[in-house]
């Protein structure tokens, strides 16, 4: 017995882009200045190097609170 899938609904090309999670604004700020640092390190290895400096990072709040707004921004673009 196979199920019929519902068919999937059309993409919005003109809804707005989701906002970023903290995590990824941290990564985006940081990865440059690895980049910089570890020249000879790969996109995995300085992806590896930001998720560990995440993981024992204590104040995230900076971050959080971007994508708050972010997300808050969203969710009015959203509505009009």
């Amino acid at each position: 017995m196979s199920r019929k899938r519902k068919p999937k609904r059309p993409k919005d090309l003109n809804a707005p882009k989701r906002p970023q999670s903290s995590y990824f604004l941290f990564m985006n700020e940081r990865r440059p200045i690895l980049k910089e640092e570890h020249k000879d390190k790969s996109m995995t290895d300085i992806s590896k190097l930001i998720s560990a400096e995440w993981k024992v990072l204590t104040d995230k709040s900076k971050y959080e609170n971007k994508a708050a707004k972010l997300k808050a921004q969203y969710k009015v673009d959203l509505d009009e």
